[in-house]
């Protein structure tokens, strides 16, 4: 059986009225416990993922200036944190970015059966045909 998100107890209610329960045995969760340590990177990663990029034409990975001063903030700046937070980083940027590419995708799909719809509804350009032309002689 595949996993899918809306099943698990923590992030839906629709288990509340059933006898059987979740599917527990086929989440990625299950059995796991996010302890102390990643937990705090995570938050520390969520706070630098809105104030540690820089945002221009696209969105670029979290700068490492705003990493070490971030950790420094907290007492946090050390290698291990910081590693961490990059490994965070570099899946869900990597994720982040896939995700863009297909929403842009789509829009750009959209985009052009709009206008080929636009076109074929347009009036055609083709004028009816003349009479023919009568030659002097």
């Amino acid at each position: 059986m595949i996993f899918r998100h809306e099943w698990c107890c923590q992030h839906s209610d629709i288990w509340d009225n059933t006898e059987e329960g979740p599917p527990c045995e086929v989440c990625p969760l299950y059995g796991q416990e996010i302890d102390d340590y990643n937990q705090f990177c995570y938050e520390r990663w969520k706070y630098l993922d809105i104030t540690g990029r820089d945002r221009g034409f696209g969105e670029m990975p979290l700068r490492e200036e705003a990493i070490d001063q971030h950790l420094q903030r907290y007492g946090a700046n050390d290698p291990d944190i910081y590693e961490t937070i990059f490994r965070i980083e570099m899946v869900l940027f990597a994720f982040k970015q896939d995700e863009e590419k297909k929403r842009k995708d789509k829009e750009d799909r959209k985009r052009k059966a709009e206008q080929s719809a636009k076109r074929s509804a347009s009036p055609s350009r083709i004028s009816a045909p003349r009479p023919p032309r009568m030659r002097r002689r």
